[in-house]
This record gives C-alpha cells, structure tokens and sequence, in this order.
C-alpha cells in the first residue's frame, strides 16, 4: 500500500479503497490520548503546517483558556462575548448521541465570500465553536480560527472541561472517556482527519447547512444575509434558497449523507474514494443528477459484508453503505472518524431510501 503521509492513517477506509490493493485504514479511530488526568498547561500546543500556497504556516499556539479566544466574558462561559453567533446546521453530524452548540465570530467589517456557494472562503480572523454535551456533562469546546489568506490557513484545538464545569483548558494530544463519559477528545490530527478534506475547512457554517428556518435566536441563511455576512447573495429571496429535489425522506437522506459522509467523500476530495455525498448546488435540480445519486445507486463498490453495490435498489442487506455502518470491528466501520456507536436513527433513514429506490 503506497505511503499516505501524517493524516493517511485517519483518512481511509471508505467504502472503496484508496488504492488499487483493496486496503482499508486499520487506524481510522485512533485518538491521541495524554499520559495523565489533569489537564495539559494552558498555552501548550503543536504547530500545524498548513501546506504550500495556503496564505501562510499556521503556528499560534492556543489561547490559555477557552474564554481567551473570544467565546465568552467568563472562564466558566455562562455569558457569550458581543459579536459572538450562535448558529444549527441543518442536518446534525452523528456524535454518539452528544448534544451540541454552535458559534461564529467574524472579525469587524470583514464579510464571507461567498461567490462559490459550495465553498465559501472566509476571512482571516474568523473563528467558530463547538461544545459539546455527553451523558449530561459539557465535555469540552472545540475551537477553529483562520490564521491566514489561504483555503488550508486554519488553526484547531479542543478545550477540555474541568469537572467542576468551571474552566476548560487546551488539549492538543486529546483524551479519550473523558469525565467520566464515553466521550473522547480528539487530537489536533484528527481534527484534520475531517476537515482536511473540505477545501476550505468549515463544516457546519456553510450554504446548504444554514438554508432552513432555525429557530430564534440560532443565525441561518437568511440572517447572515441579512447582517451583510455574504458577498453575494444566494439564489431566490427566502429560504430554501437551494431547494433540494425528491420526497421529504429523500431530501432527509440527502443532507444526512452530506453532513456524515461528505466531508471527506466529496467530488474534490484529495482522497482517492468514491461514493461523493457532499451536495453541489448545480447538482440539485433533480435526485438523479445529484453526486449521491449518480455516484453510489447501482454503482459497485469494494466487497463488504456480503454486498458489493454501494446502494442496491430495494436492499438495503446488500448495500455497502448499511454493511460498513454496521461493521462488527470499528475500524471498518462507517463514517470512520468522530463515533465509536452506530446511529441507528440514521441507518433506519438510509435503509428506506434504499428500499424505495
């Protein structure tokens, strides 16, 4: 199997292999855990290269404390700083059932370009949070900012909760079952392990994400227009701006393979993999025409588990997608990163999609 660099052992085991030899990644849920139980000293972190031509090295080392990076007025973050958005992508990444929350920051004056709404680019400066709640228990925040110029120019780390919900610290290397929960913390690879994949890093804040109706407070489409954020507006005046095709379930299926495969099986992907879930907004006009439809229905895939057709029509039993998410051994289990429980809501979704096909 040819070399796959740092994030090669994150970033296979998809539901086609990476190369020619049929090998899948045996590693893909590996999390970086520290030797000890007390957290990291504030201010510790790696350096993150961001690659050539990417408007610069990211380098800063983490703020000392959550609150330092502009989240909240308190260590404790019961109060969010001024300038600071709360937002609920459309369709939630399965966590193994945590409960999460959702910010932005863009720095004053400065807006998204947004010319390409399948990518939009953001500012240098930008900042965005995810916290995260297991078995009750805020576990930690993970925090991403924009170092530089470039796409790739993006800094992340996790900041892990104290027991006493009173501070919560930097942790680069991640830890696993923290507090108590079966939760783990992930490193700063393999925080890259997902958002490397996606050419310009951010997940959640997106235009397919954001274009439903959240509820107030939480910010959508139509309010980051509304608030000057895009630099070019979408189509149509209200939301849906980007109208999926098909039944509700068919749209449902549609943007829960988005949000849960997507990231890394998209059509720009520097893996080498096939099916492609992330949906494209000139790929929408009809379920046949979208990279879901065309890449996965009928189309054959790597032997697993007794099928051989990424999605068999009316058999789900026989379909690569419902045989890697219900792998036996987790490292061949889809997605590969971010879960160690299979989303049964989720897989009861994908089954009847396949079914009706």
């Amino acid at each position: 199997m040819r070399s796959l660099g740092l994030l090669g052992l994150f970033l296979v085991g998809c539901a086609t292999p990476v190369d020619d030899s049929g090998a899948t990644c045996e590693d893909c849920r590996g999390v970086a855990t520290a030797d000890t139980d007390d957290l990291p000293d504030a201010g510790v972190g790696e350096e993150l290269d961001a690659g050539e031509g990417d408007g610069g090295p990211v380098t800063p080392p983490p703020p000392a404390n959550l609150a330092d990076t502009g989240l909240c007025t308190d260590t404790a973050c019961t109060a969010i700083a001024s300038g600071v958005v709360e937002f609920r992508p459309r369709w939630a990444l399965w966590s193994d059932g945590a409960s999460k929350r959702r910010w932005i920051a863009l720095p004053p004056g400065t807006r998204i370009d947004t010319t390409d709404m399948d990518y939009w680019r953001y500012p240098t400066g930008t900042k965005l949070w995810k916290e995260f709640v297991r078995d009750g228990v805020r576990v930690e925040t993970r925090y991403m900012v924009k170092t530089g110029s470039g796409d790739a120019a993006w800094s992340f780390v996790a900041y892990a909760w104290n027991a006493e919900q009173t501070i919560a610290l930097p942790l680069p290397a991640g830890r696993a079952n923290v507090l108590g929960t079966g939760h783990d913390i992930p490193s700063q690879e393999t925080c890259l392990g997902c958002h490397e994949n996606v050419k310009t890093r951010v997940l959640g804040f997106t235009a397919f994400q954001l274009d439903w109706n959240a509820p107030a407070p939480l910010a959508d489409l139509d309010d980051a227009l509304a608030r000057g954020w895009l630099t070019k507006a979408p189509p149509g005046t209200v939301s849906p701006h980007l109208p999926l095709p098909g039944s509700a379930q068919v749209q449902a299926t549609l943007g829960y393979l988005h949000a849960n495969c997507g990231h890394c099986h998209n059509a720009d992907s520097p893996l080498v993999n096939r099916p492609m879930f992330r949906l494209e907004a000139a790929r929408i006009s009809s379920v046949g025409i979208t990279r879901t439809y065309q890449s996965s229905v009928n189309i054959p895939g790597t032997a697993f588990g007794g099928a051989t057709i990424i999605a068999k029509p009316r058999d789900p039993d026989r379909s690569i997608i419902i045989t890697r998410m219900n792998a036996a051994d987790p490292k061949k289990r889809m997605p590969a990163l971010g879960a160690e429980t299979i989303d049964a809501a989720g897989r009861s979704l994908l089954r009847t999609w396949i079914s009706n096909l």
